[in-house]
C-alpha cells in the first residue's frame, strides 16, 4: 500500500482496530486571545462546566460552551459522502452536525449537511434540542450512513441543526460524535458506537482515546480495543458508579500528601468532551491554594517562572493513584500568563476532562461497563487484549559500526564477503541459506522454553527457519552469544533430524527439536529488562504469545562471520516450502493454532531512534503510517516476492526496464539488484563505486534525487536522506548493493520509508508509507 498524504484521511485497522485520527487545532480561547476579544466573548457566554451532566434536564441533552476543546476528528455522512469535524465526547450520546437549513452566525462559518445531495437520507420527523449554558440548538432528526474511521454504519440517526447558540461560531468542530451511554440520548436516539456493537463492526465493546501532550498529530480515538502504543505499564479497571455518563468513584484529591479535595469519597465523569478538570468551588480552590495559583477572573493563575517548583496533584481512584504534574495542569498563552486546568463547577460532581486524559491513555469498556486508566510505570508494557501482538525490535549499532569502531572492518569485509543473494539460490533450498549482511540492525527478544531462555532474533521475512545457538556449539560466532540450554528445558523435545544453513562464506549447522517458544514481552532494550515478573503470567501480552511445541533449529557449529552481529539467530517469516528439513515456521503455527487475529504480520522501522520499531502479529498497526495502502499480490509464495514495473531517477527509467521480480525483505539491510541496473541507479544519483560500495559526497546529499521504485501501477520514492547512510569513519555510502543476478531484493532501506504488511490470507504485500 502506498500513501497519498491527505490531511484529512482516516485509515482503518483492518477488522480489528478502527483507528480515528483526532487533529489538535487551536482552541476556541486561543483565536480570540490572538484577536484580542476573549474577554469580551467570555463575559458575554460565560461557561458553565457542568450544564451538560444536569439530570433534570436529559430528555434534552446538555451540552457546555467550552473554549477549550482542542481534539477534533473527521466523520463523512451520507452518499457520497460529505466530511465534517466532529468532537468525539465521552460525555453526551447524540451526533449532531450543522445543516444547510441552519442560517446562525454558528452554522454559517461550519459545514453544513445537505441531506438533498445524499442518496441515503432519510426523514425521521422528530425534534432535537440540546440546551446550552447560553442559548441551545435545535433541529430535526434523519438517518444516513456514517462512515467513521473507514466503517460504515448503515441507518445511523443523527441530529440536523436549524439554529445554534451564538457561542458555537467561536469553536472549531462542526458537531458532535457523544459516546455515552443511550439512556442519555436525547429523542431516544441510538448513539452511534450503540450500533457499531450491535452490527459487529468492532472486535471488542470498548474504545479507547489518547490525546497527545504537544504536538497537533498524534491523538486519535479507537474503537474495539486498546492500542498498546499509546501507554505505558500496567490498567487499572474502575467500576462504573452509574451507567449513564463515564461515572466512576474518585477516594480523594491529594497535594504533597494531604487530602486538599474530595475528602471522604466522590463522583467524578471521564469526559473527553470537557477540556479541564472541573469540581465543586471549594473544592477547587483548595487544589490551587496547595499548588500556589491565585483566582484571577474566574480562573486560577500561575506563576510561569515557579512551574517546575509546583507540586503534583494526586487523585486516588480505585486505590491506586494518578498523579496530574504541573507541566500537565499548567497551560501558557503569550496573552494571559500561566493558568491552571482547574475550572469550579458549582456541584458535588467532578469531571475528568483532557487535562486528566492526556495524562492517562482512558479506555471506555461497555462489555464490563468499566473504564480503565493506565498507571505510567516504566519498566512495563502490556497487551493490546486479543488483538494485535506487538514485538519491539531494538536498533542496535550494526556488525559494520562495531567494526568499522575497531578499525577491522575492511579486514573483515574482505575475508568475508557479502552475498545478499545466497539466501535466495532456489537450486539450494533443500539447505536454507543466509547471506551475511553487517548492515542490520532490528532486532527482537523471543524466548524457548521452560523456565524461558531469551535470545536477540532477526524477524527475517526471506527465509523460514527459527534457529539459535546451542550449548553444544563451541565456534567463535556462538561463544560471543547466548546458547540455548535444551537440558534446563522442562518442555524440549529432541526431534533427530539435521539442519543446514548455508552461507556465503560457510554454513551453519545443528540439529532439530521442539520447545515452547514464547515472544518475549519484557525486554526492549537493556533498560528494560527488569521488569515486573506479574507480567509475565498475563493471558496475551504484547509479544507475550506462546507457540508450544514449536520445531527450531540448535547450531553446533557456525559460520565465523556471525561473530560480528549482534543477533543471536534466526526467526524466519517466509512461506514453509522454504524451511529447511520443513520445519514449520513460528507464524504457520500461530496461524494454525488460532493465536492472531489475522493472517498477517505487519513491519515497521524507525528511521533513526533506537526504540519504536515493531513486528506486528495479527493485523495492520494504523499508529505507523499515513494514508491509504496499496496491496501487491505475489508472484511466488516461497518468498515475498512481487512483480516490480520500473526503477526511476529524475523521470526517466533507470533500471527493471520492462519489469522484473522484487523480494521485500526484513533481514536484507541494503536495496539489492543486478550490476548493471544498481550502477545506472548509482549513476543517476551521482554516486560512485569504491570498494564495491556506492559513494557519495557528504555534502551533496540534499540536492540528491529521489531514486523511485514503480510498482503495482503506484509509485514509491526513496528520497536520498532514506538511501544514504553517513560514517564517521568511511564517509557517506549508498543502501544500494549489487546482487549479480535479475533478482532484487527491498530491504531495511526500503522498508524503513514504507510500512510493510505481509498478508498470508490473500497472499499479497502491502505497503503504505511509513509514519
Amino acid at each position: 500500500m502506498k500513501v497519498a498524504i491527505v490531511v484529512c484521511a482516516i485509515v482503518a485497522l483492518a477488522e480489528c482496530l478502527i483507528n480515528i485520527p483526532l487533529e489538535k487545532m487551536k482552541t476556541a480561547r486561543e483565536s480570540l486571545e490572538e484577536q484580542g476579544l476573549w474577554e469580551e466573548v467570555r463575559l458575554k457566554y460565560p461557561a458553565n462546566p457542568m450544564a451538560k451532566f444536569d439530570q433534570s434536564l436529559i430528555a434534552d441533552e446538555q451540552m457546555t460552551n467550552d473554549a477549550d476543546l482542542a481534539y477534533y476528528g473527521v466523520i463523512s455522512i451520507g452518499t457520497p459522502p460529505q466530511s465534517f469535524k466532529v468532537i468525539f465526547d465521552s460525555g453526551s450520546s447524540n451526533l449532531w452536525v450543522p445543516s444547510i437549513y441552519c442560517n446562525s452566525a454558528a452554522c454559517n462559518n461550519h459545514k453544513k449537511f445537505n441531506p438533498t445531495s445524499s442518496s441515503t437520507f432519510r426523514q425521521n420527523g422528530q425534534s432535537l434540542s440540546i440546551q446550552y449554558g447560553t442559548g441551545s440548538m435545535r433541529g430535526y432528526l434523519g438517518y444516513d450512513t456514517v462512515t467513521v474511521g473507514g466503517i460504515a454504519v448503515t441507518n445511523q440517526i443523527f441530529g440536523l441543526s436549524e439554529s445554534e447558540a451564538p457561542f458555537m461560531q467561536y469553536m472549531r468542530a462542526d458537531g458532535i460524535l457523544g459516546l455515552a451511554y443511550p439512556r442519555l440520548s436525547a429523542s431516544g436516539a441510538t448513539p452511534v458506537f450503540d450500533n457499531m456493537m450491535r452490527e459487529g463492526l468492532v472486535n471488542q465493546d470498548m474504545f479507547s482515546v489518547y490525546l497527545s501532550k504537544n504536538s497537533a498529530q498524534g491523538s486519535v480515538v479507537t474503537f474495539g480495543g486498546i492500542d498498546s502504543n499509546h501507554y505505558y505499564g500496567s490498567i487499572t479497571w474502575i467500576p462504573l458508579s452509574n451507567q449513564l455518563y463515564w461515572q466512576i468513584a474518585m477516594d480523594s484529591v491529594t497535594v504533597n500528601g494531604q487530602v486538599v479535595a474530595c475528602n471522604g469519597g466522590c463522583q467524578a465523569i471521564v469526559d473527553t468532551g470537557t477540556s479541564m478538570i472541573v469540581g465543586p468551588q471549594y473544592d477547587i480552590a483548595n487544589i490551587a491554594s496547595g499548588v500556589g495559583a491565585n483566582s484571577q477572573n474566574g480562573q486560577y493563575m500561575a506563576n510561569c517562572n515557579s512551574i517546575s517548583q509546583m507540586p503534583d496533584v494526586v487523585f486516588h481512584i480505585h486505590g491506586q493513584q494518578f498523579s496530574i504534574p504541573a507541566s500537565a495542569y499548567v497551560r501558557q498563552s503569550q496573552y494571559y500568563g500561566c493558568r491552571t486546568g482547574f475550572s469550579n463547577g458549582g456541584n458535588s460532581l467532578w469531571i475528568l476532562g483532557d487535562v486528566f486524559i492526556r495524562q492517562y491513555y482512558s479506555i471506555f469498556n461497555r462489555a464490563q461497563n468499566m473504564t480503565m486508566k493506565v498507571a505510567i510505570v516504566v519498566c512495563a508494557i502490556v497487551a493490546l487484549a486479543e488483538c494485535l501482538i506487538n514485538i519491539p525490535l531494538e536498533k542496535m549499532k550494526t556488525a559494520r559500526e562495531s567494526l568499522e569502531e575497531q578499525g577491522l572492518w575492511e579486514e573483515v569485509r574482505l575475508k568475508y564477503p557479502a552475498n545478499p543473494m545466497a539466501k535466495f539460490d532456489q537450486s539450494l533450498i533443500a539447505d536454507e541459506q543466509m547471506t551475511n549482511d553487517a548492515d542490520l540492525a532490528y532486532y527482537g527478544v523471543i524466548s524457548i522454553g521452560t523456565p524461558p531462555q531469551s535470545f536477540k532474533v532477526i524477524f527475517d521475512s526471506g527465509s523460514s527457519n527459527l534457529w539459535v545457538p546451542s550449548i553444544y556449539c563451541n565456534s567463535a560466532a556462538c561463544n560471543n552469544h547466548k546458547k540455548f540450554n535444551p537440558t534446563s528445558s522442562s518442555t524440549f523435545r529432541q526431534n533427530g533430524q539435521s539442519l543446514s544453513i548455508q552461507y556465503g562464506t560457510g554454513s551453519m549447522r545443528g540439529y532439530l527439536g521442539y520447545d515452547t517458544v514464547t515472544s518475549d514481552p519484557n525486554v526492549i532494550t537493556n533498560l528494560f529488562s527488569v521488569c515486573a515478573v506479574e507480567q509475565q503470567h498475563e493471558h496475551k501480552q504484547v509479544g507475550g504469545i506462546a507457540v508450544t511445541n514449536q520445531i527450531f533449529g540448535l547450531s553446533e557449529s557456525e559460520a565465523p562471520f556471525m561473530q560480528y552481529m549482534r543477533a543471536d539467530g534466526i526467526l524466519g517469516l517466509a512461506y514453509p516450502r522454504l524451511s529447511a528439513s520443513g520445519a514449520t515456521p513460528v507464524f504457520d503455527n500461530m496461524m494454525r493454532e488460532g493465536l492472531v487475529n489475522q493472517d498477517m504480520f505487519s513491519v515497521y522501522l524507525s528511521k533513526n531512534s533506537a526504540q519504536g520499531s515493531v513486528v506486528t502479529f495479527g493485523g495492520i498497526d494504523s499508529n505507523h503510517y499515513y494514508g491509504s495502502i496499496t496491496w501487491i499480490p505475489l508472484s511466488n509464495q516461497l518468498y515475498w516476492q512481487i512483480t516490480m514495473d520500473s526503477v526511476t531517477v529524475n523521470g526517466q527509467v533507470v533500471a527493471c526496464n520492462g519489469g522484473c521480480q522484487a523480494i521485500v525483505d526484513t533481514g536484507t539491510s541494503l536495496i539489492v539488484g543486478p550490476q548493471y541496473d544498481i550502477a545506472n541507479i548509482a549513476s543517476g544519483v551521482g554516486a560512485n563505486s569504491q570498494n564495491g560500495q556506492y559513494m557519495v559526497n557528504c555534502n551533496s546529499i540534499s540536492q540528491m534525487p529521489d531514486v523511485v521504485f514503480h510498482i503495482h501501477g503506484q509509485q514509491f520514492s526513496i528520497p536520498a536522506s532514506a538511501y544514504v547512510r553517513q560514517s564517521r569513519y568511511y564517509g557517506c555510502r549508498t543502501g544500494f548493493s549489487n546482487g549479480g543476478n535479475s533478482l532484487w531484493i527491498l530491504g531495511d532501506v526500503f522498508i524503513r520509508q514504507y510500512y510493510s504488511i505481509f498478508n498470508r490470507a490473500q497472499n499479497m504485500v502491502g505497503l503504505a508509507l511509513a509514519s
